[in-house]
């Protein structure tokens, strides 16, 4: 039997780079295709409350001349994964893989990630996940028009990757596998494992004097200090050395044994 491959990411359901996503991996398993019926860049690992929430709609994808059912959830990237497990499959996925992303999730701002979000959301049902994102100019990421953009060397890295991760034993520490290819790779750049920088990567901009009762969205910008950077980090690898990064995320969220008692200090 093929494995199972939950396929989600955050950028909707009509994301091209979820659609290059299944093209590298319907050779490699059944897919299960599950994600936001619209764009929801940012999302984390929220649950909305919103009217429709939870409304599910059959769709179809085309890959390689195949008809595949997937389906669109009306909800951030989370609840798509979360009704995908327990409303649309009657088996456990084997691996989640939440992409190919419209921009690079690093730094401290990877928190903020909804293609994170969903693979973190698929490790709460156990399930070992990939979160893939490829390098692009900040004005595609939220872009719900998708444009045009060359996929092949995202597809070829994708599939490499799964494969690797299917063939060998998932380590159960971690969490999720965050993955960022640069927009200059090719099949011969290195694949290097990573930490995550602490660093914010994603700056929003102070707003100029408005009207607090008129809608508005707070503009990010990309900013990090160079001269703070761990050469062995995410941003480091991914924006000096031009290099496709993996870095592992673990569940636990605590401080090291050290700082944890130091912290006992609060309590004196």
């Amino acid at each position: 039997m093929k494995p199972l491959i939950l396929l989600t990411n955050d950028d909707g359901i009509n994301s091209h780079g979820l659609h290059a996503a299944a093209e590298a991996l319907y050779n490699i398993g059944d897919l299960l295709i599950v994600a936001p019926a619209y764009q929801q860049t940012a999302m984390s690992r929220s649950y909305l409350r919103t009217d429709g929430s939870g409304v599910i709609k059959a769709v179809q994808f085309n890959i390689n001349g195949i008809t595949y059912d997937a389906y669109q959830v009306h909800g951030s990237p989370a609840q798509a994964v979360a009704h995908g497990i327990l409303e649309l499959t009657s088996r456990k996925p084997d691996l989640c893989v939440s992409g190919i992303n419209f921009g690079e999730n690093i730094g401290y701002s990877l928190s903020c990630s909804g293609t994170v979000g969903a693979a973190l959301e698929a490790c709460s049902f156990d399930i070992p996940a990939l979160a893939i994102s490829l390098e692009m100019n900040l004005d595609l990421h939220h872009d719900s028009n998708y444009g045009e953009q060359d996929w092949s060397i995202a597809r070829y890295f994708t599939e490499l990757i799964v494969k690797k991760i299917l063939k060998d034993k998932w380590i159960k520490e971690i969490a999720v596998l965050n993955v960022n290819i640069p927009k200059t790779a090719n099949e011969h750049t290195d694949i290097v494992l990573t930490t995550q920088s602490t660093q914010n990567y994603y700056i929003f901009q102070k707003p100029k004097k408005r009207d607090l009762s008129k809608e508005f969205w707070l503009k990010p910008e990309i900013k990090w200090s160079e001269i703070e950077l761990d050469k062995h980090s995410d941003i480091y690898q991914l924006k000096y050395e031009k290099k496709v990064c993996i870095t592992p995320i673990s569940k636990n969220m605590t401080v090291d044994k050290k700082t944890y008692t130091n912290a006992l200090r609060i309590l004196e």
